[in-house]
């Protein structure tokens, strides 16, 4: 299935990303390659098969959770680069364009 150019753009609003006039035929053939890729693992018959976590069996060798000291707010924050009325300040990580 080949991704059209309206479906690209619903892509690129969800990702909030702008592509390109130059990498857009180039992207949406890799996306339609992927998808493609997709539906042909959909279509193996997994049935006998039992649902698994991790391809090999992995045992999980974790600790027992023990009780310690905590740090002091004050001690804390003073490893903070930017700190306010007690607590962390951090940059944004989102930001929107306002759509």
């Amino acid at each position: 299935m080949d991704l059209e150019g309206s479906e690209l753009e619903h892509i690129e609003r969800l990702a909030r990303v702008r592509v390109s006039e130059e990498s857009r035929e180039r992207l949406r053939v890799q996306l339609s390659r992927i998808i493609g890729f997709v539906r042909r693992l959909q279509e193996v018959d997994t049935s006998g098969y039992s649902p698994r976590l991790y391809v090999l069996e992995v045992a999980q060798n974790l600790r027992e959770d023990e009780v310690g000291d905590c740090l002091e707010r004050d001690e804390a924050l003073a490893g903070s680069p930017d700190s306010d009325k007690g607590l962390f300040r951090v940059p944004p990580v989102i930001e929107t364009d306002g759509t």
